[in-house]
Parts: C-alpha cells; sequence; structure tokens
C-alpha cells in the first residue's frame, strides 16, 4: 500500500511543465551567461595553475558565456519543441567545477 502511495505521489512531467522548465532554463541562462567568465578562469587554474589559468580561462569564458546566452535564446523561442536541455550543465551553478559542454543535436524527451 506504500509503494502504490508513493508512485501516486510522483509528478509526472506533461507537455506544459516541460515547455514551461524549456523557458525558465532559456531566461535562466541568458541572465547567467557572464557568469562562465569567472567559471572558466576558475576551471582553468585548476588544472594549468593562476598564471596560464586565468588568462586562458578568461577566452574560453567568453566563449561559454557567449554559447551559453545564445543557447538561452534558442531556448526561449523554441520553448514549445520539448528538448532537453543543450548546455551542459543546464545551469552555471550546477558542478561549477566542470567545463561546460552543449549537445550538437536536439534530443527529445522520451514520450512513453
Amino acid at each position: 500500500m506504500a509503494a502504490a502511495g508513493a508512485n501516486a505521489a510522483e509528478p509526472s512531467e506533461t507537455y506544459l511543465s516541460r515547455i514551461s522548465g524549456k523557458f525558465g532554463n532559456g531566461i535562466i541562462n541568458m541572465a547567467t551567461g557572464v557568469g562562465e567568465i569567472p567559471k572558466g578562469m576558475y576551471v582553468e587554474s585548476n588544472t594549468q595553475g593562476a598564471a596560464a589559468g586565468i588568462p586562458m580561462g578568461f577566452f574560453k569564458g567568453m566563449f561559454n558565456m557567449m554559447g551559453r546566452t545564445g543557447m538561452g535564446a534558442v531556448e526561449m523561442l523554441t520553448f514549445f519543441i520539448p528538448t532537453k536541455p543543450m548546455v551542459n550543465p543546464a545551469f552555471i551553478w550546477e558542478n561549477f567545477s566542470r567545463d561546460t559542454t552543449y549537445n550538437t543535436n536536439w534530443e527529445m524527451y522520451n514520450t512513453k
């Protein structure tokens, strides 16, 4: 009986929840894209040392700032197509010590 209640309490992801989540993700990524600059400097400094990491990380952060901000705009404009996030990690504050990567294709959610 407890297991049935636990399953019933789990929220199912609907089309509306996925598209609203994608729209919100786009807004957040557009607003926080500038945070990629200090993140890039932090990540590169940890791997290469401060002398090389800060200047290299600045330029890497600039590139990722444009990428995150641009992908945020794309996610906002295409929010009605429920795809998985194009930026990994989805939000800049998730795993701040990891490089930002980008998906090269649109991956749809499983419809099962």
